[in-house]
């Protein structure tokens, strides 16, 4: 294991990289700026790839809010290339009022809303079905400095490696995400995302399982309402606000008329 590395993301896409405890040190000139396309500097250009077993990851509670996906697409983003390496123990920052604006909270709004995000990508298991559903938070430590001027995050030990290995991903559309208002929406479009990318245009899924790919939780125990208030709502959206079309079909058990299969097609929209 290499010697702990701090990565400081500033607001005009440098990425600064300090010795230990930069933090406490601002003075510390051992660092090297190195150009790189963020979601702080250039929000409305940004696409990066989301693994494919994060993207149908889902936390052993119910779903998390629309800020903390936003929140954790960010700072996957922010630290993808970094990533690349698993062997590098690296603690990312980043101004927090950069994060609030980059994931929908206002610059100028307080800080609470981002630590509490961040506490539940530290402390909330996710249930990963690639690693054979074993459960494990995405960050080791994250949050907000005590002068509340600095976010940082690091991920999970277990998790470096997959990030860095990863071949089956979607590209995701930062600027697209963000236009997207339900966290059942958000969680369909990379979705489609994953599986557009990878020019497979359909996936079968059972309503529990989609229960679990968007995030709903047990709040909406029968198809009836998954599809009334989850599924045809997040549809919507997407078709409203992105460049995706997605539909959907289902199959019901013969005798008891339950539906037990669905199968969601994605296709980019035409051209106008």
């Amino acid at each position: 294991m290499t010697d702990h590395i701090e990565v400081f993301f500033d607001d005009i896409g440098n990425v600064l990289v300090y010795p230990e405890n930069f933090v406490n040190d601002v003075c510390g000139e051992a660092f090297w700026p190195i150009p790189f396309d963020n979601p702080i500097a250039k929000p409305e250009s940004v696409k990066f790839p989301k693994p494919a077993w994060l993207i149908e990851a889902s936390p052993v509670v119910e779903g998390f809010p629309l800020a903390v996906r936003r929140l954790q697409n960010f700072i996957l983003c922010l630290s993808w290339d970094w990533l690349s390496n698993p062997e590098a123990d690296y603690v990312f920052y980043a101004y927090a009022s950069d994060v609030r604006r980059s994931i929908g909270n206002g610059a100028d709004c307080g800080n609470q809303r981002l630590r509490k995000a961040f506490d539940q990508l530290s402390s909330v298991d996710m249930v990963f079905p690639s690693f054979g559903n074993v459960s494990v938070s995405l960050l080791e430590v994250g949050g907000v400095s005590e002068c509340g001027e600095y976010a940082f995050w690091k991920f999970k030990n277990e998790l470096r490696l997959p990030l860095s290995d990863e071949y089956k991903w979607g590209m995701i559309n930062m600027a697209e995400s963000l236009k997207l208002t339900s966290k059942y929406a958000l969680s369909l479009y990379e979705l489609a995302r994953l599986y557009y990318r990878r020019k497979l245009n359909f996936r079968n899924t059972t309503p529990d399982e989609l229960r679990l790919l968007l995030g709903v939780g047990n709040s909406l125990p029968t198809w009836t309402a998954l599809k009334g208030r989850a599924l045809e709502p997040a549809i919507k959206q997407i078709q409203d606000r992105t460049g995706l079309n997605i539909k959907f079909e289902t199959e019901r058990r013969r005798r008891t008329r339950e539906v037990n299969k669905i199968t969601l097609t994605f296709s980019k929209q035409k051209a106008a």
